[in-house]
């Protein structure tokens, strides 16, 4: 395990550049500087904070605004207690991932954006805006704190639909895979309105082609299926009869515990030939090409 983890730090302090100019950096906790720029940044939570000062402003502005509109949260014992198993339902992915992971190895250097408190594998980078248990790197999707041409594999799940420009954030992803570098992502089709701070967009098969027109598409599929998506708008649609947020938290959180057993028929739905037509989500595995 200390094996992995020193790896992973001489991975991650390999690959981390300034995010106001992409100059090397001289790390020395708890400073970090620019070679090129001569920016300053620091640590938190033992985790280095590579935002520009108008990207934390604009970071602060943007949840103060946006953190109001948040989904309803187990956050009491009670509600903890009460809150409903997830609507989705993703039957392929285990063998999906399984897959993916097979393509790299050991000294592959794999990315999290938006990862929060999630770690897929110890080995794997993670990025995101605060510093999260977890979270090895706090950057800007829009503007990532990574190399170019420095990552041979960028995750990237249930992250696009947050952020305010998606085609920004693919295009930063482009410039810091290494030619025949992959991403992989995962996006919301037929899902409610989950705010995590926000929530902008959906894509269908035809915008997700467009948003990754740099690379090259391997494979493009549904991830969970058309139940799950009737599963996560029943319970919305059963939720907004009542009044009042306390009566839509407990109203949303009962109907869960209804409908949620929908999704798992999507284990002979996923597959079929239509079933995109009104999925919960798909995938996407795009490669960057290599010239």
């Amino acid at each position: 395990m200390n094996e992995v983890l020193s790896k992973k730090a001489e991975k991650i302090a390999s690959i981390v550049r300034c995010p106001a100019c992409y100059g090397s950096l001289v790390i020395s906790a708890p400073d970090i500087s620019c070679t090129v720029c001569g920016s300053n940044y620091t640590f938190e939570s033992n985790c280095p904070i590579l935002m520009t000062p108008e990207d934390r402003e604009h970071l602060n502005r943007f949840l103060a605004t946006h953190a109001s509109q948040t989904v309803p949260s187990a956050n009491s014992r009670i509600r903890r207690w009460l809150f409903p198993p997830g609507p989705c339902y993703d039957p392929r992915r285990p063998e999906r991932m399984a897959r993916l992971w097979s393509r790299f190895d050991s000294s592959s250097v794999i990315v999290d954006v938006g990862a929060q408190s999630a770690r897929l594998r110890e080995d794997v980078v993670t990025v995101d805006l605060a510093p999260f248990a977890g979270v090895d790197v706090v950057g800007n999707a829009h503007r990532l704190p990574i190399g170019d041409n420095s990552v041979d594999l960028i995750i990237n799940t249930g992250v696009l639909e947050h952020v305010e420009d998606a085609d920004s954030v693919v295009a930063e992803f482009h410039r810091v895979l290494r030619p025949g570098g992959l991403v992989y992502t995962e996006i919301p089709f037929m899902q409610g309105y989950h705010p995590d701070p926000a929530d902008f967009m959906r894509l269908t098969y035809s915008g997700l082609n467009r948003t990754f027109r740099q690379f090259h598409i391997e494979e493009m599929d549904v991830s969970s299926g058309p139940f799950s998506g009737l599963a996560w708008v029943v319970r919305e649609v059963l939720a907004s009869i009542f009044n009042g947020t306390g009566t839509f938290t407990w109203a949303w959180m009962m109907s869960g515990w209804l409908t949620f057993w929908l999704k798992y028929l999507d284990r002979w739905t996923v597959s079929k030939p239509f079933s995109h037509r009104v999925a919960s989500s798909y995938y996407v595995i795009a490669r960057k090409p290599e010239s």
